[in-house]
């Protein structure tokens, strides 16, 4: 069955890891960034697959509080819901965007954790699949 796609986002699946990798292709809103997070959601159902990564160094716009709220209050408890177990997810950014410090209250985050995921941020996609690795059930 072939993953759900959009014009801006597209989401591989991994099958030897299992990882599903996602990339947005340009800028999104939050509009689309929501979109995109219930594309992750139904490709991640698809393949039974809790490891994501997500490249978003195209992605360089900040994001309203109101997302990143929605992201743990509402989306990810019900991806935890859905695939039955926490789902560990590695973003990569660009050294200076804004996953780096401000957009997360001033924190530099490396890796963050709550019930329902476990995220970590990188600059090298190497670094990102090696955490993802040791992060396997």
């Amino acid at each position: 069955m072939p993953l759900p796609a959009l014009s801006f986002f597209r989401i591989d699946h991994e099958a030897d890891l299992p990882l599903l990798r996602a990339t947005s292709l340009r800028t999104l809103s939050a509009e689309e960034m929501t979109e995109s997070a219930e594309l992750m959601l139904d490709a991640a159902r698809q393949q039974n697959c809790p490891y994501w990564l997500l490249d978003g160094r195209l992605h360089e716009r900040p994001q309203p509080r109101a997302l990143h709220y929605w992201l743990q209050e509402e989306y990810f408890p019900r991806v935890w819901a859905t695939l039955g177990q926490q789902v560990c997810v590695a973003f990569l950014a660009l050294p200076t965007g804004p996953q780096s410090q401000a957009e997360h209250n001033g924190t530099t985050l490396q890796e963050w954790q709550m019930p329902a995921v476990r995220m970590g941020w990188f600059v090298d996609e190497a670094a990102a699949r090696a955490w993802l690795s040791r992060r396997r059930v």
